[in-house]
């Protein structure tokens, strides 16, 4: 392979020419190689790979590793903008985590859940009796309870997983590290080999 499409390949995949300047590369398969053997190479391709898909998503090509997140994701549309990249992206990527609000009611919700069955385990007899006779029952108050845990969780997650962009790359290494990096690493030189092929088809068009 000449120098020219090879060093089009390395910048494909977010690399520098002095991140190979210790290893002998003349082919795809030899840079595929190298990149799989060394932990900083790894890293800034995944890193880079958050990146690119970051812009892409947003049409955002300034965004840059310091940059903050909450100026890319408003409350108002981070949802579904945060889940449409989620799906979008070709690796595991953090999810949106509870508002500090919605952490506060989760906590009483289960607080309260466990008190409940504390006092129905200690004086169970006069508890449900006392409700009997009162004509009432506890049914309504489990089945809120879990109502109010099911709306936290899926409408109190709203707050971003990290500060920066270079945060949320980082956290994204964390995720995927044991599944492209088992099995022979077999997942990460198919992830390799996808990038440069679709990177360099649209380069193409």
């Amino acid at each position: 392979m000449d120098k020219q499409k090879l060093d089009e390949q390395i910048t494909l995949l977010g690399l520098k020419s002095y991140h190979l300047q210790d290893v002998e590369v003349n082919s795809t398969d030899d840079l595929i190689k190298h990149i799989t053997e060394s932990g900083i190479l790894y890293r800034t391709f995944i890193q880079h790979l958050t990146l690119i898909n970051l812009r892409k998503h947003l049409t955002e090509s300034n965004i840059q590793p310091e940059d903050r997140l909450v100026d890319y994701f408003p409350k108002k549309y981070r949802k579904n903008s945060w889940n449409s990249f989620r799906e979008n992206f070709p690796l595991k990527a953090p999810g949106l985590k509870l508002t500090r609000f919605a952490q506060v009611l989760l906590a009483l919700s289960i607080i309260g859940f466990i008190y409940l069955n504390y006092l129905i385990f200690t004086e169970g007899l006069e508890i449900i009796l006392a409700i009997k006779l009162a004509g009432l029952s506890l049914y309504p108050v489990f089945v809120l309870l879990f109502v109010t845990l099911g709306v936290i969780m899926t409408f109190g997650a709203n707050r971003l997983p990290a500060k920066t962009v270079n945060d949320l790359m980082d956290q994204v290494v964390s995720l995927n590290h044991i599944n492209l990096l088992s099995h022979n690493k077999v997942a990460l030189k198919t992830l390799l080999t996808q990038e440069l092929d679709e990177e360099g088809a649209h380069n193409m068009s």
